[in-house]
This record gives structure tokens, sequence and C-alpha cells, in this order.
């Protein structure tokens, strides 16, 4: 039998004070290079011996300190540079993103509203499942389809109608990015609200700007507040360091309660848009399908951020990227003349879908593959014990995500990647693309809008192209893109 002798606590209580004694007699200059010294080993040992990660190739500084993410965040072009930096398996896109396996990583803290999370932020799948639930109804194409007068007349025609008085033959420059916010930001009023905030008709409403400071102001701060979420959980220490932010959200958050309470004073609604499934969400009282009134104020404010910018984002590199090549402006006007032989004639969007008009289709395909609205990655992270994705084993809790972007520019996908082509989606081989382009994302988590921003997207396009001739002012110049969390227009440059 072996046993084990240890020092007696005298014996250690000696040892402690040599050890003391030793530091005594040093200055404090030796002090804090011992300190520094120590903290180097550890440090090294942690990053570059011990990582789990250690044999995945990257860039030197990005294993010295995550402030390396948030350099790449905050420099706008994050997606090129992890583009260029990995080799690409298009496949560990599903799965990474197709099931539950992989759960959302706090990163999304960043993107609640006075700590109550709503779809796009609910890490645990009870709770998505629960949002998911009452918000589908709204969002499905048999609904949609019953709201289709009300997207045309708020939205579409409302804004044919101001170009033909502002824009439609006099020599003046119309920014459809500006225009095009417009006409999502009432769409989305019309549904979250109840209501048209009628920007197109008065250029103007406060909410825009209360969202412009609620959320702009903080957003310079998502590269950080992403990168290190758990500064997330402190809101009130947020909301004062934004002051103003913290203002104007409490008036998003009024307007959103108001305009839900005018609803629900309402004797008939009469449609079941957004404000209706949330107002029957609030007085439920099966938990399943119930939201708090907070919830069902921040759910609104989510619906009109998300149903107003991606939107009208994609609108303005379709017209950028027609424009940009007249071969593809001439098909497109020439099956919209065939579809309909009088310009000021409307179309419903049962006659505008891939059926009827094939070519505005596979240019929406084509766009939203060259520019998606989010191009990075989602984080994830890998499940209890580790996986294998794309050959290489990664240990459990580890944040992985796939840039949508990679995933459209793989030329082991898609042929000339960096080519505006449409007519790659009308080929023979369209319907294995399609499984590549993951613009709206895959599985339980995927953008829940995809069907009102298909509607919206090809109602808009199909009567513009048809009622006007589009071009650049400045048809030699390109159109910088840049990244904040979804992909912008930036300004022009010379071509």
């Amino acid at each position: 039998m072996q046993t084990q002798t240890y020092p007696s606590s005298e014996a250690f209580s000696k040892i402690i004070a040599v050890c003391l004694n030793s530091i005594d007699q040093l200055d404090r200059t030796q002090v804090l290079g011992i300190a520094a010294g120590a903290f180097t080993t550890y440090y090294v040992t942690k990053n570059f011996l011990l990582d789990s990660l250690r044999n995945i190739p990257g860039p030197f500084v990005a294993r010295l300190s995550r402030f390396y993410e948030v350099y790449l965040k905050a420099s706008g072009k994050q997606w090129i540079i992890i583009h260029d930096l990995h080799d690409k398996d298009p496949d560990a896109f599903r799965q990474i993103y197709g099931t539950e396996k992989y759960k959302k990583t706090p990163f999304y803290q960043a993107f609640s509203f006075n700590g109550v999370k709503n779809l796009f932020t609910a890490i645990d799948s009870a709770e998505h499942a629960r949002y998911r639930r009452i918000l589908a109804p709204g969002f499905s194409q048999a609904t949609l389809d019953g709201l289709e007068n009300v997207i045309m007349n708020s939205g579409v025609l409302a804004l044919l109608n101001k170009f033909d008085a502002k824009y439609c033959d006099k020599a003046v420059p119309c920014n459809v990015f500006t225009e095009f916010g417009l006409l999502s930001f009432d769409v989305i009023g019309e549904l979250a609200y109840g209501k048209s905030f009628e920007m197109i008709k008065l250029d103007s409403h406060p909410f825009p700007g209360w969202l412009k400071v609620g959320v702009e102001a903080r957003s310079h701060m998502f590269p950080l507040l992403t990168t290190y979420p758990s500064v997330n959980r402190y809101p009130k220490a947020l909301d004062a360091l934004f002051p103003n932010a913290a203002a104007a959200m409490q008036k998003i958050l009024k307007f959103s309660s108001d305009s839900i309470e005018e609803r629900a004073n309402e004797k008939a609604a009469g449609r079941r848009d957004f404000t209706q499934l949330m107002l029957e969400a609030i007085n439920s009282t099966d938990g399943d399908v119930h939201l708090t009134p907070e919830e069902g104020h921040v759910t609104s404010v989510m619906l009109i951020i998300t149903g107003s910018v991606t939107t009208s984002t994609m609108l303005t590199f379709v017209t950028y990227a027609v424009s940009k090549h007249p071969d593809v402006k001439e098909k497109l006007v020439q099956e919209l003349i065939n579809a309909m032989p009088d310009k000021n004639a409307t179309i419903s969007y049962k006659h505008a879908r891939k059926d009827c008009l094939p070519y505005l289709w596979a240019i929406i395909m084509e766009v939203s593959r060259m520019y998606p609205a989010i191009p990075g990655g989602m984080p994830r992270l890998t499940p209890d014990g580790g996986d294998t994705i794309a050959g290489q084993f990664i240990p459990g809790g580890t944040v992985v995500d796939v840039p949508i972007w990679s995933i459209h520019h793989d030329d082991s996908v898609f042929e000339d990647p960096f080519e505006f082509k449409p007519e790659r989606w009308l080929g023979e081989d369209d319907e294995t693309l399609m499984k590549y382009n993951v613009v709206f994302s895959v599985g339980p988590r995927m953008c829940a809008g995809k069907n009102l921003a298909m509607m919206e997207m090809t109602l808009t396009l199909a009567h513009l192209y048809r009622r006007y001739d589009v071009s650049l002012v400045e048809p030699e110049e390109d159109m910088e893109i840049i990244q904040q969390f979804g992909l912008l227009p930036g300004k022009s440059t010379p071509n």
C-alpha cells in the first residue's frame, strides 16, 4: 500500500513566509516584471498551447484578443475578409442551421429592447417556438394574399403615384433607396400597427427619426456589444451611456403601445394582420400562445425594423444591378410588356410569381445571391460533446457560423460567382442552385418574413419597370457596398 505525505501546516507556513520575504526584497519594477511574465506565460499557454482550436488556421492577431473580431465588424467589410480567409464547405450551412442542434449564442442579446426578447433574439428553443406560433399565421401566403390590396394601395400604388407627380418626365434624380424605404415603412406599418405611416405621401414621420436615434446610435457599438454580449445584461447602464437612444426607444415603445391599444378599442378589426395576432396573444390565457404587453410592443418594433430595412435594401440593389446591365433590363421589360400590355395596369401577385414572370423571379434570386441582406454568419454554439464540421472536429460550446456571402460566392456551386447572371436560375440545375441560395436561411430559425419580402419586392419591381424607364444618373459609377449588421448601399464611386 502506497502512502503520500504532505508538509505540516507549520512547514507550509514557513514556505509561504520565505516566498513573501523573497518578494519583499524585490523592487516594484521587478515585481511587475515577474507578474507580467507570469501572465504572459499563462496567456500563451492558454491561447496557443492548450487551445483546443489551435490547429485551425487563422490570423495570428485573432489568437491574441477578441478585439480583432471587434475590428472586423467595425470595418464594414467583415464578410469579405472572412471569405478570403477560409476554404468554403457550402454543405456546412445546413448542418449548423438546419436544426435546433446548434443553439443561438448570447450574441443576439445586443438586439433586445429594454431587456425584452423577441422572435429574433430568443435563444431558448421553446421561447422561439412560442413567438413563431403566434406570428406564423401573419406570414403565411394565404394571409398575405388576403392583404395584397393593403400592400398595393399603401405601398406600391402610392409610390407610383408619387413618381408620376414628382419624377416622371422630369430631369430630377430620384434616391430610390430613400423612396423604397418609405414604401417599406408604410407597408409594414399597416401590418404591424394596423395603419400606414403615410411616409410616401408626407416624406416624413417621427417614427423613423426615433428609430434612427434609438437604433443607429447603438449600432456603432454593435461590434463591441455582439463580441462581448455580457455587457447587454445591464440595459440601465447602456441607457445611461446612450441617453438620447434610450429616450428615442421609449418614444417608439410608447407609439407601439398606443397603436395596439387604439386597435384594441376598435369594435371590429376587419383583418388578421400582425396587430390582430398580437392582440389575441396578449389577451390569451394559453401560455403557449401568450405575449405580455411589453413583448407585444417590442415585437411590433422588430417587425418594423426587419420588415423595412432589408426589403428596401434589396430593392435598391435590384435597380442598381439591372441598370448596370442593359441586356437584362431589356429582357425584363419585354417580359412585363407581354404580361401587362397596358403599362398603367396592375398585376396580381398570383400572376407575377415564378411561373408567370420567370425572368423577374430570376433577377430577384440573382440579386439576393450577389447582395444578401445579411452577408455574415449568424453565430451558433456547437452541441455538448462537439461535432465534426467539414471534416474538422469542433469541441462543444464553440461559436461557429457560415457567412451567407461565402455560400453565395462559392465557385463550386455558382459558376462565375461574381458575375451578374439571372439566366443561371432558369437552367436545368436551378433546383440545385436554390438549395444554396440561403438569403432567408434554413431550418426552424429561417426568416419568417420570406413570403412578405418576396411579395413586396415582386409587386414593386413588376409595376416599377413596366411603367418607367429606370436608369442610373451616373451609369459609369459603381456603388460602394458596406456592412453594418446587414448589407447596405454606400456612396457611388467612379468606375
